[in-house]
């Protein structure tokens, strides 16, 4: 459903019509809610970046609602913006329904010589440790653009998983 939002945009209102479920409920049955990550092996002298990606084309637009950061090594992470596809494409993201179909986004990976993104601001992660970055509300990703996690220091590995939902553009 669509209602004025007092401006020029109009805000999408998720809603079950069905009392037996709440609303998150009723976007995992939807198939609009979605997870993805990558593990990328630390390489010499590159910054390790894992991305969350909306393709061009791809009708959607993502609510990305938390990031999980777990390092192998103690060390620094920033995040940040990144609407430049990293070089390799992992799949796409995988519903949180079971066995219902993949969506649009993709995670993507990229060892660099320098860091990608345009950052919001680094998180320090111990080794062992997973850290959560939860948005309260949610970033919202249009088509060709992303989100990316970083390594603030080159030589490390990082595992990185992405918690998002899918709207219909």
């Amino acid at each position: 459903m669509k209602i004025g939002g007092g401006g020029s945009e109009n805000i999408n209102i998720l809603q079950s019509d069905d009392i037996t479920l709440r609303n998150l409920d009723a976007v995992t049955e939807d198939n609009q809610a979605f997870w993805g990550g990558a593990q990328l092996a630390a390489a010499g002298g590159k910054y390790p970046h894992v991305q969350i990606y909306n393709p061009s084309g791809s009708g959607v637009i993502l609510l990305l609602d938390s990031i999980l950061i777990s390092p192998v090594t103690e060390s620094t992470y920033g995040w940040g913006l990144y609407n430049t596809e990293c070089t390799t494409d992992v799949g796409a993201v995988q519903s949180k329904l079971v066995g219902g179909a993949a969506g649009n986004a993709h995670v993507r990976t990229e060892n660099a010589s320098s860091v990608l993104v345009t950052g919001f601001g680094p998180v320090y992660v111990a080794s062992a440790r997973c850290y959560e970055l939860i948005a309260g509300p949610p970033f919202i990703i249009g088509a060709a653009k992303g989100i990316a996690v970083y390594g603030v220091v080159v030589n490390t590995s990082v595992g990185v998983a992405f918690s998002i939902r899918e709207l219909t553009a």
